[in-house]
């Protein structure tokens, strides 16, 4: 097992990682062979594909005992909606939360345990190294039952007790809270207070494996160095206390409706040429009305709602990850019934070759906005004017020296690992 002191500083975050794309199956062992030690999942994340690749990955090459896990869990959906199916209905109707159909929320215990066992089925392991509440604060967004504080925090003492007897189960090592609350200011009703659960804890125990809290932080969102806590920010209230800070998403933060990535992808878009991607978009759309007549269809291939954005934006629709949402929940579907669910080879080749190329454009416009924030980033100081790096090193770095102990970085692809493997020899 390793000690906590040994954790890289940063992490390997798998929010958007799938045990189905062997792209992320390499990105995630080129990682640990280059020295990562944390690894961050969660059970919603990927409807549990995440939890599954680190599984598949660290059983394979037999890597459980080189790293320190992180899961979390809390919300319910997808293939976890069924284990509400067994518990009893006096808890779905006062402790889990229901946001629709699809979409439920709990730390109940008895849902914690059940969803515990199936994380560890998942990731192939006898137990994980730190198990977080996952935003439990969704609490407060209710809208259709009274919430209050005291309620608040006796749902997570339950949760804090239960825990301490996974530890003593040997299920887990230690426990905390991923909230993104935590550095806001404590005085608003729906904030997480990091006195108050430390309270919560050492009543349970002197000794208490709570350990470790998440939260956003990065060159745009601040919060997390305002003394909200009792005159301290929240990274020096954890310090004072022991308490091991991760910062979740350094690398991005949203201004509005504007995503901002502090990353480059110059390698990545160095080779787009619009004269002849535009060649590739009119074929797309050419095989999507050849399918159309086939089907007897005698409407134009742009009255496709899905067809037509992705004809008119595919330069700029956004993030990587909105393109594989637009394709993924509307595109595909709609080819799956256009070719009767039997899309040829060839055809799929030129469908995913298209999403790549937006994938590609999208990055394109996320390293032109990095390249500008990078510049006002300089200009507050919070930047090195004439450091070469990366502007993804320089953001962790930034998080890493502001004092947050741990960074978690999406790496999805190899040249992302590639891009800040220094920082995994970074330590306090």
């Amino acid at each position: 097992m390793l000690p906590i002191q040994q954790l890289t500083a940063a992490g390997f975050g798998a929010y958007r990682t799938s045990v189905n794309q062997q792209e992320h199956h390499e990105a995630l062992l080129a990682a640990i062979y280059a020295g990562c030690n944390l690894l961050d999942t969660a059970s919603n994340y990927l409807n549990g594909a995440s939890e599954r690749l680190l599984g598949e990955v660290l059983s394979a090459h037999q890597l459980r005992e080189k790293v320190f896990i992180v899961t979390k869990a809390g919300y319910i959906q997808g293939e976890s909606l069924p284990l509400l199916d067994t518990v009893d209905s006096q808890l779905l109707e006062d402790e889990v939360i229901t946001f629709s159909e699809r979409m439920k929320y709990s730390i109940h215990p008895v849902y914690l345990e059940l969803q515990l066992t199936l994380s560890l089925q998942r990731m192939q392991v006898d137990y994980v190294d730190t198990f977080l509440l996952h935003n439990p604060e969704h609490y407060f967004r209710q809208t259709n039952v009274p919430v209050s504080r005291i309620e608040y925090y006796h749902r997570i003492r339950k949760a804090f007790e239960w825990l301490e007897a996974q530890v003593d189960k040997g299920l887990i090592r230690y426990y905390g809270i991923s909230s993104n609350t935590f550095p806001l200011d404590t005085a608003a009703d729906d904030t997480t207070n990091l006195d108050k659960l430390l309270e919560i804890a050492r009543s349970i125990r002197s000794a208490h494996h709570f350990k470790f809290i998440q939260f956003p932080f990065n060159l745009i969102e601040q919060q997390a160095l305002i003394p909200h806590h009792n005159g301290r920010s929240i990274i020096t209230a954890a310090k004072e206390n022991d308490i091991i800070t991760i910062a979740n998403r350094p690398l991005s933060s949203q201004q509005g409706n504007e995503i901002i990535r502090f990353a480059s992808y110059e390698k990545e878009t160095a080779k787009l040429q619009m004269e002849k991607d535009v060649l590739l978009v009119e074929k797309v759309m050419a095989l999507i009305q050849q399918r159309m007549i086939k089907n007897d269809l005698e409407e134009d291939v742009l009255s496709l709602p899905v067809v037509k954005i992705i004809h008119e934006r595919w330069m700029n629709m956004g993030t990587p990850d909105a393109v594989e949402q637009v394709f993924q929940t509307h595109l595909y579907p709609l080819l799956r019934t256009l070719y009767d669910n039997n899309i040829p080879v060839t055809h799929k080749r030129i469908y995913e070759k298209l999403k790549q190329l937006c994938k590609d454009y999208s990055r394109k416009e996320l390293t032109l906005k990095a390249a500008a924030w990078r510049d006002k980033f300089v200009q507050n100081g919070f930047l090195p004017a004439n450091d070469k790096r990366e502007i993804s090193e320089l953001a962790c770095e930034y998080c890493l020296k502001a004092g947050v102990d741990h960074v978690l970085v999406g790496m999805t692809k190899k040249s992302y690992v590639k891009s800040i493997e220094r920082l995994f020899s970074m330590r306090d």
